[in-house]
């Protein structure tokens, strides 16, 4: 018998060549999935007819001379849930172990970068399908010499449920500029009255301080994780590209939780039509309490991208000058300055200003969310 192209191929189907995962599917996002082509090893057999395929029913075992192996290399691709091929920014594949050549392993992780929905209260972790593709490539080395048989085999493909990453939303206002941070030392806040105002969505999970930085811990962890996949694609992209935004929110949040007579103050509401009615600093009984109103000098919003805005207008009820932050593929824009929120916003062009108003510093009365 001479072994052919289709002889592999043959040999495939008998041995169920596939794909497998091993363990558990992870249930939280920027955890790898790691799957391997099963079994790793095939074999001819080398019988008085000329070879036939393992496994067939033998009449007897077969003496280990008897076994030609056929070796077995492996690319690996993975897929959207149309079957699209997924673009270098999507997924990332790490061996298992390191190799020097990653499409000839039969075992790699793969790491996703995860689908991002808006955070919202009551709503359980929800999953996005992709497909782990592989083109397993068998060849035959004939023991008396001669040329190589090679097949390439496509194995069927293993759908793979990857969780969602939830992004909150929520908008974040300071007495000062550059957050509160002092010029000399930005781990400290700069002098005079300081507060932190953080607004969310009524239909935001984030019910306070403490559970809005438990969730920007979380999404750190997440996105360092999924770093691998800026690298591979040359730039900080996808999730890994929040890390800026996130750590300004945590680097605003521990300069004012330790102050004393620092305002830290969290609020739901999908608008607020005067400002003024947000206590920010509260003095006691023989001193004036500081208000929201007109006292905000810098801002960070974060949201999903695209899927959310914050207007913030001159007057109360919506009234006057305003403009309309959002948030890009980074999921955070920073407004460092309010004297002039289009200039001295980053990343550039999420800033929009409408009416005749330029300097919006200490000019804030109310605000509302958008779509």
């Amino acid at each position: 018998m001479v072994v052919t192209p289709d002889t592999l191929t043959r040999l495939a189907k008998l041995s169920d060549l596939r794909i497998e995962e091993i363990g558990a599917p992870p249930q939280t996002p920027g955890q790898p999935h790691t799957f391997r082509v099963t079994p790793t090893s095939l074999f001819l057999v080398n019988l008085p007819g000329g070879e036939v395929p393992l496994p067939p029913p033998l009449p007897a075992p077969v003496p280990v001379e008897n076994l030609l192996p056929v070796d077995i290399t492996v690319t690996w691709h993975a897929s959207d849930q149309e079957h699209n091929q997924l673009g270098t920014d999507e997924f990332f594949i790490q061996s298992t172990p390191a190799p020097t050549e990653v499409q000839s392993l039969l075992q790699v992780a793969f790491l996703f970068a995860p689908k991002l929905v808006e955070a919202l209260a009551g709503v359980s972790l929800t999953f996005t399908t992709r497909h782990i593709r592989a083109d397993a490539t068998l060849t035959f080395t004939p023991r008396e010499g001669g040329s190589p048989v090679v097949a390439r085999v496509p194995l069927l493909s293993h759908p793979v449920s990857v969780p969602d990453l939830q992004i909150p939303t929520l908008a974040a206002f300071f007495a000062k500029d550059d957050f509160g941070a002092d010029e000399s030392d930005p781990s400290s806040l700069s002098s005079g009255d300081q507060f932190m105002l953080v607004v969310v969505p009524k239909n935001s999970p984030i019910g306070g301080i403490s559970p809005l930085r438990d969730a920007l811990e979380k999404l750190h962890g997440i996105s360092s994780a999924l770093q691998g996949l800026s690298d591979a694609a040359g730039d900080a992209v996808g999730v890994a590209a929040m890390l800026p935004g996130i750590g300004a929110l945590v680097d605003a949040i521990n300069r004012h939780i330790p102050g004393a007579d620092v305002g830290v103050v969290s609020t739901s509401a999908d608008f607020i039509r005067n400002l003024n009615d947000i206590t920010t600093i509260q003095h006691g009984l023989f001193t004036n309490d500081i208000e929201a109103e007109d006292t905000i000098s810098s801002m960070i919003f974060f949201s999903k991208p695209r899927e959310r805005g914050i207007r913030c207008y001159q007057n109360s009820r919506f009234r006057g000058s305003s403009f309309v932050v959002t948030a890009g593929d980074a999921c955070y824009t920073l407004v460092s300055k309010l004297s002039d929120p289009v200039a001295h916003s980053k990343p550039a062009g999420l800033v929009k200003k409408k009416g005749d108003l330029s300097n919006f510093d200490n000019r804030l009365s109310s605000i509302a969310f958008s779509r």
